[in-house]
């Protein structure tokens, strides 16, 4: 006869596995970059400024983009941010902190942060320097950033992409291709660091 504790392992093991599969009805879609109108909206901000963030590339003084509260319209989860530097300068971004809360009013937590960013165009990757971390799922959200020596930042574009970029998956697939998808990145382009010899 069998006892009870042997059954143990395998309902632990049968509940974790129902655990980690999607919840029903909730499609993700492939990660793309999230910080744009579809996707995301500006519930709050000192000027009319941060709102550009959406849209495309600005110069933009830190402590406004550090003001404004954004959020997404779908539960979403991020797990890269992309940063294109087109040419040195001091408003360049430095280092990149995204702080997450629960309502617009916070308080607002930090939980995922770039590493520094090379003040210089990366050839090899299109100009584009990539830090990836554990998955973040946000709902309302800041975003602080910290220039090369400059009180404002510049947030460049890339063509039309925007050259901020929260790359992530959102639960149900928006029902147009938003334009917004992110090209895959060569193999060893994971993070900035890994372009250097």
């Amino acid at each position: 006869m069998i006892s009870h504790a042997a059954h143990f392992p395998v309902a632990a093991c049968l509940l974790l596995m129902a655990m980690a599969l999607p919840r029903a009805g909730a499609e993700e879609s492939a990660p793309r970059n999230l910080l744009n109108p579809e996707d995301a909206e500006i519930i709050a901000a000192p000027s009319d400024r941060p709102a550009k963030l959406l849209e495309g590339g600005f110069d933009l003084p830190a402590d406004e983009l550090a003001g404004a509260v954004f959020a997404f319209k779908r539960p979403s989860e991020i797990s890269t941010v992309r940063i294109f530097i087109e040419a040195s300068s001091p408003q360049n971004i430095k280092s990149l902190e995204i702080l997450a809360a629960d309502s617009p009013n916070g308080p607002f937590v930090p939980v995922a942060s770039a590493g520094e960013t090379i003040n210089l165009k990366m050839f090899k990757l299109g100009g584009w320097q990539e830090f990836s971390f554990d998955p973040v799922r946000l709902t309302h959200f800041q975003i602080r950033a910290v220039s090369h020596g400059h009180a404002w930042v510049r947030i460049g574009l890339d063509g039309q992409d925007n050259g901020l970029q929260l790359v992530g998956r959102t639960e149900g697939a928006p029902a147009e291709p938003s334009g917004s998808e992110v090209p895959a990145a060569e193999p060893a382009a994971d993070t900035a660091a890994s372009a250097l010899p």
